[in-house]
């Protein structure tokens, strides 16, 4: 299923991940309306979407990220695919000069210069909430991503087999941000082999 969020000239952070959440507690109190496991949830997206879907799987267990309707319901996930996700708000492009700052997304995201407010930016940055809980995780991310650059997804992969994680890193070769590299068939099969084998009843 898919799942929008406020997006940042609408509200700033947390809103967007509070949005995620509530929707996959939805779900999950829907469960045999949509005909789903609601203890098998898998989450994907790209780019913006990448870093939710990153958020996401290591927010599971904070309460403070659970806004709105059925909290009783988790919205934790057991399995998660960010395309080129930005993991580290602090380190992107632009991030070592305030007037640069002030005009990137990660600016708007975070309400904030993030130049000047480098500690709450981390707040923001999945890097921040890598534990040894997180569930599985395939990364997919261009060696040439000129938005995104590639060592955001490989730090992550770090963060995450340094914990102890299940995490590969599908690095695609000579793909920049969004490229059409990404819709090959080997891409795609990689991508529902992890979800069937992390999401199965075996």
């Amino acid at each position: 299923m898919y799942s929008t969020a406020r997006v940042t000239n609408e509200a700033v952070f947390p809103a967007q991940l509070e949005d995620v959440k509530a929707a996959i507690r939805y779900l999950k109190a829907h469960s045999e309306r949509y005909g789903i496991d609601p203890e098998r949830f898998g989450v994907m997206g790209e780019s913006a979407g990448g870093h939710l879907t990153v958020m996401t799987a290591l927010t599971g267990g904070h309460k403070e990220f659970d806004k709105g309707d059925y909290l009783e319901y988790s919205s934790a996930v057991q399995a998660a695919c960010p395309w080129y996700p930005v993991v580290d708000l602090t380190t992107m492009p632009g991030m070592d000069n305030e007037a640069e700052a002030a005009l990137t997304w990660e600016t708007m995201f975070l309400g904030k210069n993030v130049y000047n407010f480098k500690k709450d930016a981390m707040k923001l940055s999945p890097l921040h909430y890598v534990t040894k809980t997180a569930p599985p995780f395939l990364i997919i991310h261009g060696n040439d991503d000129k938005c995104v650059p590639f060592e955001q997804g490989v730090r992550l992969h770090d963060a995450l087999e340094e914990a102890g994680c299940d995490v590969t890193l599908l690095e695609v070769d000579g793909a920049d941000h969004a490229d059409l590299r990404f819709f090959q068939k080997e891409i795609w099969d990689n991508m529902i082999a992890f979800f069937k084998e992390k999401l199965s009843n075996d």
